[in-house]
């Protein structure tokens, strides 16, 4: 198969693919942002809020 579609839908992949990464991404700085001084990154629930 080829065509202009199969090259869409490929493209579509990445792209779903590298918004996942940004979503995780932010995800990780939000917990790493919002925590308090005297906590280090192993005492620290992801789910804080």
């Amino acid at each position: 198969h080829g065509g202009l579609s199969v090259d869409m839908s490929i493209f579509a992949l990445h792209l779903a693919g590298a918004s996942s990464i940004m979503g995780a991404v932010n995800f990780i700085t939000t917990v790493y942002n919002m925590r308090t001084n005297f906590f280090n990154m192993d005492k620290i629930s992801l789910f804080i809020w």
